[in-house]
């Protein structure tokens, strides 16, 4: 059987870059974490009723979801880490009331993420990460942090980073309690954090020394304008880029710029010591002796001498805060996190929007602007136009397997993901994260203007370990590997193919199967598919998982 599924898999598993260019659009058994202050996650109870049971509910005649379920489950797999059988139902008891599921989850307790660890290395925060965003019931703010975590990028890869995982968590967690929140609130304190501080060298950046040639750090000042709030080009409220007489973009800043914002953030550090000793778990502290006092001029504005480093800091954020490009920035970024690589000009302008005002007069207001991203009518009618939708993140497809089906995290630990997947949390190669926001593709084909970010991560060894850790996933529990998925429930439906596949459809692509894969489906499991049911079902959620039309999310 193994050969059959993966030769099957080939074959389903057509061009990726083609297919976006034309496409439509725990702790477990009650042992949870040890070491001081850990929260145990219990693996889920198996689910109490078949699929078998809801097919009328979700299903047509022929098999295929309905229209009013695959809408709930599309819904879900944007704004979770993936459905489960009782979130779709309970959508769909309450009416496809999107509103109204938002409301709830901006009303649940944060997970949060460093209580989770075990220990202090790496492998125990990618554990406590895996735990929080598969069986968190605050799914909506993990997506919005594991989102923000791609826009306010720090990375274990230097070696004191990667030596101090409790902070690396601590730092996560900052965004997990700011995911709802104020986006001014979140700058501050991302550019406070000592992780931050230590990763773009804020840290303990001093005053200009004539005597030794020494100057203030230019590393935050550069990519919190670059990366984290206004970007390199001048745009327009509907984030189109804005352009000079002859069609050159004009640039958002210069490096004069970049030297005087240098300045005003000086003189920051440690809350136990200006240079070698670090308090990873309080915010940095002035330190006045440091810090250049002295007039600047930043993008337009006159910061005055004379005032404190907490002065300094505070007019130069609200600055960045209050450009007329951190809106737009932002919207695009998230709506690109959530729902969709190529929004049209009118989704940004209509996201921007709301950063702007969220209708009481307040500006940032995240809640609201995550509201917009998911709700947008762009976000809710599935794309037809090509370049529609986006492509699948390799830790999404992933963490949907394990809600999906229940998996038991804390009893099947993936501790290296970046190894298979070239992705995992707070690990990127550096501040640009894994993939660039404008990341075109050789061979996309199309429209010059289409971007694909998240295949710049896809290459011919990632799409090989990828598959291969899907197939231990997916068939492991059947062929006593690693990994164990409960798949008791659909067993009901394994005698009913049409049945059986139209449900893996909702369940895993949001009821967006095209007919061609359906029917090859359909083929196998009325040819070389094992007769018993778990291998029959096990064997078809590999098969999607790994084929390019599950890639591609729309």
């Amino acid at each position: 059987m193994p050969h059959r599924v993966r030769l099957l898999a080939l074959l389903l598993l057509v061009p990726l870059l083609t297919l976006l260019a034309g496409c439509g659009g725990g702790g477990g058994n009650g042992r949870g974490p040890g070491g001081t202050g850990g929260v145990a996650f219990h693996c889920p109870a198996p689910q109490t009723r078949g699929w078998n049971g809801l097919r009328a509910r979700l299903l047509d005649a022929s098999g295929r979801p309905t229209a009013e379920a695959a809408a709930a489950a599309r819904f879900l797999g944007q704004a979770t880490f993936g459905p489960r059988q009782g979130d779709i139902v309970a959508l769909l008891d309450d009416g496809l009331d999107y509103g109204t599921w938002i409301d709830r989850q901006l009303a649940l307790p944060a997970t949060r993420h460093r209580p989770l660890m075990a220990g202090d290395g790496r492998d125990e925060r990618l554990l406590a990460w895996w735990q929080a965003v598969v069986h968190g019931e605050d799914q909506l703010r993990q997506r919005m942090a594991w989102a923000l975590s791609q826009l306010f990028v720090v990375s274990d890869r230097p070696d004191l980073l990667f030596n101090n995982q409790p902070a690396m968590a601590d730092y996560y967690d900052l965004l997990v309690t700011h995911a709802f929140g104020n986006f001014r609130d979140l700058l501050g304190a991302v550019t406070r954090h000592l992780v931050m501080g230590e990763y773009l060298s804020l840290k303990s950046s001093s005053k200009a020394d004539p005597d030794t040639g020494q100057h203030p750090d230019e590393n935050y000042a550069r990519e919190v304008m670059q990366l984290f709030t206004i970007g390199l080009v001048q745009l327009a409220p509907d984030g189109t880029v804005r352009t000079d007489a002859d069609g050159a973009p004009l640039p958002t800043y210069r490096q004069a710029d970049i030297e005087a914002l240098a300045r005003t953030l000086s003189g920051w550090s440690s809350a136990n010591g200006w240079l070698w000793r670090y308090d990873w778990f309080r915010p940095m502290i002035p330190y006045p002796e440091h810090h250049d006092s002295g007039e600047k001029r930043f993008l337009g504005h006159t910061i005055p001498a004379g005032q404190t480093p907490e002065q300094d800091m505070k007019q130069a954020l609200d600055i960045l805060f209050n450009h007329p490009n951190t809106g737009p920035f932002v919207a695009r970024r998230l709506i690109q996190r959530f729902t969709a690589s190529n929004p049209s000009p009118a989704y940004v302008a209509r996201v921007a929007a709301v950063f702007a005002d969220n209708g009481q007069g307040v500006r940032g207001d995240l809640a609201a602007v995550l509201r917009a991203v998911l709700l947008d009518p762009e976000a809710r009618q599935p794309g037809t136009a090509p370049g529609s939708g986006k492509l699948r993140e390799p830790l999404l497809r992933v963490a949907q397997l394990w809600r999906a089906f229940d998996a038991c995290i804390e009893g099947h630990d993936y501790w290296r993901p970046y190894k298979d997947l070239l992705q995992a949390p707070l690990s990127a190669p550096s501040v640009f994260n894994f993939y660039s926001p404008g990341y075109r593709p050789p061979d996309l084909g199309g429209d010059p203007a289409l971007v694909a970010p998240e295949f710049q991560i896809v290459t011919d060894a990632s799409l090989t370990t990828s598959a291969n850790k899907l197939f231990r996933m997916a068939l492991g529990g059947y062929w006593n590997s690693e990994y164990d998925l409960d798949v008791t429930p659909l067993l009901g439906l394994a005698d009913d193919p049409p049945a059986l596949l139209g449900t893996l459809d909702l369940l895993l692509m949001g009821g967006d199967m095209p007919a061609t894969m359906r029917q090859a489906l359909l083929t196998y499991l009325d040819g070389p598919a094992p007769a018993d049911p778990e291998g029959r079902v096990r064997g078809l959620i590999y098969l999607i998982l790994t084929s390019a039309q599950y890639a591609v999310q729309r």
